[in-house]
């Protein structure tokens, strides 16, 4: 698994809903971040992160 990847990947999206809630924007993970956010573990490598806004 790529640990610089999965750290960068979750402090954007931390960056991200952070901005969005600042511009009152509702945010969703998607695909495989949601699945790994859901069950509390990174359990693969990620090639992107899937939002619905």
């Amino acid at each position: 698994m790529d640990r610089e990847r999965s750290v960068r990947q979750l402090r954007l999206t931390g960056e991200t809903v952070e901005i969005a809630k600042a511009l009152g924007v509702e945010v969703w993970l998607r695909g495989g971040w949601a699945v790994d956010f859901f069950i509390g573990e990174v359990t693969r490598d990620h090639a992107d992160i899937d939002w619905f806004a």
